[in-house]
């Protein structure tokens, strides 16, 4: 037996959610300290850290709590799952493989004087963690392949601080890093070239497709340099801020990307492109209500739903946490069933097949612009 439901209204939510303004607004953390980042795993939870403090959300951002089960540090600076695998880096290097809800801590002896600054999961067992050690001074680089059981030192070939790192795949990856310093490895890490790019520091790298890639940071009079050509050649972009240049980037989708940084002239600094970075304008934030605040991350769960952190504990978002969507459970007995989802464009989802319980069951529609959960079920 089949039992199918059309959602119009998926369309238009969709609709409303895309046509909204680009407002930014502060959210309660419930801290005051620095977060230095921010981190989505679905469209509803996330986590924001800085200094010793995590705190999570699993309301798209309504509400913040301290997050339980992390391994203590004093400096949180990255996270990066793939699927529920995960690691959270800073002077500790801790992972979960339950989406966030326990953490084991994989920092080893030889790391002890290496702070890590960025961490970017290839599959749930590759992955790389970068940063700098301070004896031997340089640029550190490590990687597992074995899920975090194992992690093996590479030679980045820089003294250089390396701020982000990102793969196109598991054996290629870019680390952005200071003085000019921007590398790439096309063989799992061991060979790391260092590539000619415009005078600057960089904070942050982001790849869109295996060959378009955007580095944030401070280049001359931009904040931002690009690539189309898989990393082998860089160009500034025009970017509308000069102070200190992009802490922190995340693009959405190939087009869409967003930059933040130091506040200046009285106004905070967040940056958005939707030409894939020819021309990136200023968004309009609630500085009235936030504050001044030097902003360091920023991640999209949506093509206009994000969220940047900073200074004072501020998480400021942009756009609509995820709405839930409820009807009323048809009759289900208890045969096998096969639960089905339609929009009016004839799109079906597999939801649930097997004998109805009494529970709730839910599922996320993503269509590039919007995401809901949808539970359903016999109640």
């Amino acid at each position: 037996m089949k039992i199918r439901f059309i959602l119009p209204v998926l369309v238009l939510l969709s609709i409303v959610s895309t046509g909204m303004a680009q407002n930014w607004r502060g959210l309660t953390s419930g801290t005051t300290t620095v977060l230095n980042s921010v981190r989505f795993i679905s469209g509803s939870t996330g986590f924001a850290f800085g200094g010793n403090v995590v705190v999570k959300t699993t309301n798209g951002g309504t509400s913040w709590a301290p997050a339980t089960g992390v391994t203590a540090g004093n400096a949180y600076t990255a996270m990066h799952f793939a699927n529920s695998t995960g690691w959270l880096v800073g002077d500790v290097l801790t992972k979960t493989t339950d989406g966030g809800v326990t953490w084991t801590s994989q920092k080893t002896t030889a790391m002890t004087l290496v702070t890590f600054r960025a961490v970017f999961a290839a599959s749930a067992t590759t992955a790389y963690v970068v940063g700098a050690s301070f004896s031997p001074a340089g640029g550190a680089i490590y990687k597992t392949t074995d899920g975090g059981t194992n992690w093996v030192s590479q030679t980045s070939g820089t003294t250089n601080t390396l701020n982000g790192v990102y793969c196109t795949d598991v054996n290629t990856c870019f680390i952005a890093a200071n003085a000019t310093t921007l590398l790439k490895t096309t063989n799992g890490g061991a060979n790391w070239v260092a590539k000619t790019v415009p005078a600057g520091n960089y904070n942050a790298i982001h790849f869109t497709s295996a060959t378009t890639g955007y580095a944030g940071g401070l280049s001359g009079t931009s904040a931002a340099i690009k690539t189309t050509d898989a990393g082998e050649t860089w160009a500034t972009q025009t970017t509308s801020t000069t102070s200190n240049g992009f802490q922190a980037i995340h693009f959405p989708d190939a087009n869409t990307g967003y930059g933040v940084g130091v506040a200046l002239a009285g106004s905070n600094t967040i940056r958005k492109t939707t030409n894939g970075g020819t021309t990136w304008t200023v968004e309009t934030v609630d500085t009235a209500g936030v504050g001044l605040v030097t902003l360091t991350g920023v991640h999209c769960t949506g093509l206009s739903t994000c969220y940047a952190v900073g200074s004072g504990g501020k998480i400021l978002m942009t756009g609509t946490a995820v709405p839930v969507l409820s009807w009323r459970r048809p009759y289900l007995t208890a045969q096998n069933k096969v639960v089905t989802v339609f929009d009016l464009q004839g799109r079906k989802t597999h939801l649930y097949s097997g004998k109805p319980h009494h529970a709730v069951y839910a599922v996320e529609f993503e269509n590039g612009t919007f995401q809901a959960s949808v539970p359903f079920g016999n109640r």
